[in-house]
């Protein structure tokens, strides 16, 4: 793929939402943050863990969600690039349904500076994110003030005006002394 980095002095802020219900969810999801770690630039912030109920299909596994910023150079076509080969480093195996499904590891790129996007590769920011508390409560909690460029309204905003009731707990590691 020819190269579509940015100049290092044109870094753009990300935000990238993590999850996933299948195998060592906790270490899938900080394995994942290492990898990016290297891959997408400097890293800036992650949530805390979020365990959450799968959210547009039905399954007794809950899902562990965070959302992480990066500065990175990269286009967003190859971000997307690389969030699936990690995905796949982790396990996931992507359907070609378009029914939601449990999976080792989910990465989504939520906001790319302030770009839309609309392309069939890629639609950022990324749809129905005002739908998703498994979203909402972790991107508020690093960037509350985050503005939604096409909803024209905070992160926090999005987050009071969600419909979604699921129950999003703070995860404390089993591991944790």
């Amino acid at each position: 793929m020819k190269s579509l980095s940015l100049p290092a002095t044109m870094a753009t802020p990300i935000y990238i939402s993590l999850g996933g219900n299948l195998g060592r969810r906790e270490r899938f999801l900080l394995g994942a943050i290492a990898s990016l770690k290297m891959r997408l630039g400097e890293f800036v912030q992650m949530s805390a863990l979020y365990e959450t109920p799968p959210w547009g299909f039905d399954s007794d596994l809950p899902f562990l969600n965070a959302v992480a910023q990066f500065n990175t150079t990269l286009a967003p076509e190859e971000v997307l690039e690389i969030l699936l080969k990690t995905e796949r480093e982790f396990g996931r195996k992507r359907k070609q349904s378009s029914t939601y499904t449990s999976r080792t590891l989910d990465l989504d790129i939520l906001f790319y500076g302030k770009q839309i996007i609309d392309s069939p590769l890629l639609q950022l920011p990324h749809p129905r994110i005002e739908q998703r508390a498994f979203v909402l409560v972790p991107l508020a909690e690093i960037a509350p003030e985050l503005h939604h460029p096409e909803k024209n309204k905070s992160i926090q905003e999005l987050l009071t005006l969600c419909t979604d009731t699921s129950e999003i707990k703070a995860w404390t590691s089993p591991t944790a002394t």
